[in-house]
């Protein structure tokens, strides 16, 4: 007996409805149930299954990652849907990711109308360009503004998705301007770190100079001693002139 003949039978007017939907439920179950097909990745970077997005929001949000793509390389698919079946949100924006970003960098953004869950999921290349923190904090600010409940669902959405391009695109600016300046801070470094090294041993060659000086005068000491001399032509006083000098350690 197969599941179309099983369910046929428990679907009969002998049995109760409740029941026999509990039944179908579990023969569903035990002959499982294929996950959704992954589909090709939208033109528009906006696959709306749930209708939860007006026409001209789609329009104008598909513009906006547009031009969020082409300055920073970075892509961001919305993909909603209505249930998912035998899958989760965090399941499936990480196969669309896997399907439609296999290199490069990208963010899918799912939301299931049906348990009005969603989630984010980036590529692997995401967390090696961006700081971690940054990301964190924008696919947690993203969150929040999807689960305000007291707000339209398509103002929730397009407002997540803003906040998402606008937070990325910070990372990446910090990014390119790190890497543009580092080579430039290597290299004044090096510069002042070699004028310290100089000015450093300049001052030392100095002190030791001055240390020397002052050894070398403490070594000669000068003493006029009491002797008698005979005037002579031109040094009437000159009594002569005794040194001691003073060499090594004695």
């Amino acid at each position: 007996m197969n599941a179309s003949s099983l369910i046929a039978i428990l679907v009969r007017p002998c049995i109760p409805p409740a029941v026999a939907l509990l039944a179908v439920a579990g023969v569903a179950r035990c002959f499982g149930a294929d996950a959704p097909a992954i589909p090709p990745a939208p033109a528009g970077f906006i696959l709306d299954e749930a209708r939860a997005l007006p026409d001209d929001v789609q329009a104008a949000l598909s513009a906006e990652i547009r031009k969020f793509r082409d300055s920073t390389g970075c892509g961001l698919w919305m993909v909603t849907t209505t249930y998912l079946s035998g899958t989760s949100a965090r399941e499936r924006a990480d196969a669309l990711a896997d399907a439609w970003i296999a290199d490069g960098r990208g963010v899918v953004l799912t939301y299931d109308r049906a348990g009005d869950t969603h989630a984010i999921a980036p590529t692997d290349t995401m967390w090696l360009t961006y700081p971690t923190p940054m990301l964190v904090e924008a696919f947690r600010d993203a969150g929040v503004v999807i689960q305000e409940k007291n707000r339209p669902l398509d103002q929730r959405l397009l407002d997540s998705a803003r906040l998402l391009m606008r937070e990325i695109t910070e990372a990446d600016q910090q990014v390119a301007l790190h890497n543009q300046l580092l080579p430039g801070h290597d290299r004044w470094a090096a510069i002042v770190f070699l004028a310290l090294l100089v000015g450093g041993a300049l001052a030392c060659a100095m002190i030791l100079a001055a240390v020397r000086k002052r050894d070398s005068e403490e070594a000669v000491r000068y003493f006029f001693p009491q002797a008698e001399g005979h005037l002579r032509f031109g040094a009437p006083y000159g009594g002569g002139v005794i040194a001691e000098v003073k060499i090594g350690g004695s």
